[in-house]
């Protein structure tokens, strides 16, 4: 019973289907004590019971089964929604399945030693898939293998001359020996989580710490790094490790963002690098014929700095940043927003930069038409923009597809808004959000799943909630540097020094007319200041109409199918439930009697002298 509990109890696809646990579980445990009935006698009835449970199931679902089949065959693909109906007269069948396999491997064979390639799997490979082994699971297998360890022993008694004294002497040793082995593993695991609860984040952080270092080391040794468009499926384990250092003249008031890998289209769990080459191209192609004209691409890339020093009048003046790699495992330039580079130095490159405060006053002060010009280079632009970096994939996200039709939001100051509150509402930050199983789609698993993750997850969902708004976005990793993290120097200067763990992804949204701008919807690392009052309360408005609305149409369902008639086969389906709870309470009874009957038999059968003992024997245990 222990093994079949567990098999259903640990089933991986439990992540992907839905269905009544308890029907699934009444099946088991009837199914299961009619085989144990039929292993110590045979009955007529009872052979009928065990043919007729699956058949009755079959007639009674036979409508609903080719679309269950339809639904399991979308979970198990990795390109399915992984949701759909529900699967219980499958799993009814699955149960029914599993109790005959496993009778015939433990008492017909004597090789329930074969769930091993079961329970081991599941155990080690579950995380993997996002199931995780439970206390309850590791429990039933380890039930299920001290059993089946002792009864396959005995299972050698059947070759030998005495067959009944296997039936009784070897089964009852058997039995009394689970009993007492399996009291004996949980004290033995009582013993060990007493001792382990308190060090178990100490003895956790070991492996994980040498796996870092390792990975850390191979990448320092060829020069390389981890995929940087990979979205991560898994934990956040950060080492500690200088990466980074950076100094400026003056400590910055608001975060400093490096930006190294910018991500434009999104597929497969990771987002490739984006690529604005066609855009320049277009413009050498394009001559003056459709407005465009030949744009120097860094001299494009440096158009917002330009703007500034050439409106700012000698008023705005930027500030020197210095960039120094710490680690041999970097890649690639990182750039600060708003910047131009200037030189390089022994130990890195030096920017001049200017902040966003200065980018935002230049737009609110200075005169429309003294703008034109560079609205109409940045409309230039937009338009490749809009062409290249909407893209989503709506048939793969339907959920957040769904969540942002629900919620129209007009203005990018609105949409971001709403996008930053309901990221910080739905999710929590953290470095360990657990696995993401294979074949989900990371922003959905994390918004209305796990609801935990990480930049990379709150980043990558942000860029597409955009893109589902009509926003063009990108998705962009680098490192971040907090006012707080630097320090003064004994020069005057202010430095920073970056850790692994200051590694950071966010999201760059196209405002038109201005360029990309940074929104950090990461709870721990954004300023979450810029989520209005109003547009949380408009957003739990929304939420609340939403979910009235549902309310209404699944009461009016309900009122139309009462008046439609009446449901004749659910009725008989509650009927036969029914009469299958009286027959499982009628086996228990019966088990009970037939244990008793045969015990009452063996006393007849002693002789007065020992049958006198064993009454006395039974009299002093009772009175203590």
């Amino acid at each position: 019973m222990s093994s079949l509990f567990g098999i259903l109890y640990t089933f991986p696809l439990n992540l992907y289907i839905s269905y009544e646990k308890w029907p699934v579980y009444l099946t088991a445990v009837l199914y299961a004590a009619l085989l144990f009935l039929r292993l110590k006698k045979k009955h007529t009835v009872n052979t009928i019971l065990l043919a007729g449970i699956p058949v009755l199931i079959l007639l009674l679902y036979w409508r609903e089964l080719p679309d269950q089949w339809a639904v399991l065959s979308d979970s198990l693909s990795l390109s399915g929604s992984g949701s759909g109906g529900d699967l219980t007269a499958g799993m009814m069948l699955f149960a029914v399945g599993c109790a005959i396999l496993l009778q015939v491997l433990i008492f017909k064979v004597g090789a329930g030693w074969v769930l091993y390639f079961y329970s081991i799997p599941v155990i080690l490979l579950g995380p993997l898939i996002g199931r995780n082994p439970d206390f309850i699971g590791i429990c039933l297998f380890a039930l299920y293998h001290i059993g089946t360890s002792l009864s396959g022993n005995m299972m050698s008694g059947r070759k030998q001359t005495y067959p009944a004294f296997y039936k009784k002497s070897h089964m009852n040793v058997a039995g009394r020996g689970m009993y007492f082995l399996a009291a004996v593993f949980f004290v033995f695991l009582g013993i060990s989580v007493l001792l382990t609860s308190r060090h178990m984040e100490q003895l956790f952080e070991i492996p994980v710490a040498i796996e870092q270092r390792i990975r850390q080391t191979t990448m320092e040794i060829f020069h390389t790094e981890p995929d940087k468009g990979r979205v991560s499926r898994g934990n956040n384990y950060p080492s500690g490790q200088q990466q980074l250092e950076i100094i400026v003249d003056e400590k910055p008031q608001d975060p400093i963002y490096l930006r190294n890998y910018i991500g434009g289209t999104y597929e497969n769990s990771r987002w490739e690098e984006a690529d604005d080459s066609g855009f320049y191209d277009r413009s050498i192609r394009g001559g003056s014929r459709d407005r465009w004209e030949y744009i120097g691409r860094y001299a494009f890339e440096n158009r917002q700095f330009s703007l500034l020093q050439y409106m700012g009048d000698g008023d705005l003046m930027p500030f020197r940043i210095e960039i120094r790699r710490l680690s041999n495992g970097l890649s690639g330039y990182y750039t600060p927003y708003l910047s131009r580079y200037l030189n390089m130095t022994e130990e890195g490159y030096v920017f001049s930069a200017y902040t966003q405060e200065q980018f935002e006053s230049i737009f609110e002060n200075t005169p429309q038409e003294e703008l034109q010009w560079y609205e109409n280079r940045e409309s230039l632009y937009g338009q490749f923009v809009r062409e290249q970096y909407l893209d989503v994939d709506r048939e793969s996200l339907p959920r957040l597809t769904s969540l942002c039709a629900e919620n129209p939001q007009q203005g990018i100051d609105h949409i971001t808004s709403y996008i930053v509150n309901t990221l910080h509402s739905m999710a929590s930050y953290t470095l360990n959000p657990g696995v993401i199983p294979l074949g989900e789609e990371i922003p959905e698993y994390f918004l209305f799943e796990s609801h935990r993750g990480y930049c990379q997850h709150f980043a990558t969902t942000a860029a597409l909630m955009f893109r589902l708004y009509g926003v063009p976005s990108r998705y962009v990793t680098g490192y971040m540097a907090q006012p707080d993290d630097f320090e003064q120097q004994s020069d005057g200067a202010w430095r920073a020094v970056l850790e692994d763990g200051d590694a950071h992804a966010w999201t760059e949204v196209y405002a038109d007319g201005q360029g990309w701008k940074v929104v950090d919807a990461t709870p721990s690392a954004g300023d979450e200041s810029q989520t209005s009052q109003a547009s949380t309360e408009e957003s739990s408005t929304q939420a609340e109409n939403t979910a009235q609305e549902d309310v209404q149409e699944e009461t009016d369902t309900a009122q139309e199918s009462e008046h439609a008639g009446i449901d004749w086969l659910g009725i008989i389906r509650r009927v036969l439930w029914v009469l299958m709870i009286l027959l499982a309470v009628g086996a228990a009874v019966f088990l009970i009697h037939f244990r008793r009957k045969r015990k009452l038999e063996e006393i007849r059968k002693l002789p007065a002298d020992e049958l006198f003992v064993v009454v006395v024997k039974r009299f002093c245990n009772t009175c203590g």
